[in-house]
């Protein structure tokens, strides 16, 4: 399928851009030769499985998040009890 019926434009793809030199739209992908049409079905069917690996990224980061944030604060606390002890440490040894 083809996103809301606008142009599909193919840019840097050889293949392509070999068996056709415009943009096509919904209309005239069925006009097309099969070999065209199935390799548009292809491209469409790799951004889809684009789209899908996105979002399951997005998904992925977005429960990592709250794991993220307690790393942070206790990297913050360690280097703020790394820094007392140093102080700590300069009296003791004055």
């Amino acid at each position: 399928h083809l996103r809301g019926g606008v142009s599909v434009a193919v840019a840097g793809c050889t293949h392509l851009y070999r068996l056709v030199a415009m943009a096509l739209t919904v209309r005239q992908v069925g006009q097309v030769s099969p070999p065209l049409k199935q390799a548009i079905d292809q491209f469409q069917l790799s951004i889809d499985n684009n789209d899908q690996i996105v979002a399951r990224l997005r998904e992925q980061l977005r429960r990592l998040e709250p794991q993220r944030e307690k790393l942070a604060t206790s990297v913050k606390q360690r280097q703020d009890d790394r820094r007392n002890l140093h102080s700590s440490l300069a009296r003791v040894e004055d």
